[in-house]
């Protein structure tokens, strides 16, 4: 039995969402690529403001997995701190 609500509905239970799996047959790269995300996040947002395109919105798609359909985005360059600041940087 779910003890929690969401929404009205039942909360799934603890562990329920498990995108490498878990215990012996969980994925090695596993806690890699969550850092590496948090990383490549991080680099996004620091150079670019991301908002998702008037009239794009994610809906759920069923596959192995349940994960999000496309989104559009506009993509703006966010101000830079000016001359000896971190950006632009390499490649700018």
């Amino acid at each position: 039995m779910w003890p929690a609500r969401v929404g009205g509905r039942p909360a799934p239970p603890n562990g329920a969402y498990l995108p490498f799996a878990a215990g012996v047959h969980g994925c090695p790269g596993g806690d890699f690529a969550l850092a590496e995300l948090t990383l490549l996040t991080a680099a996004v947002a620091r150079r670019w403001h991301l908002d998702p395109a008037p009239g794009s919105r994610p809906r759920p798609v069923a596959a192995a997995t349940l994960g999000p359909s496309p989104v559009t985005m506009t993509v703006t360059r966010r101000p830079g701190p000016g001359p000896g600041g971190a950006f632009p940087g390499p490649g700018s």
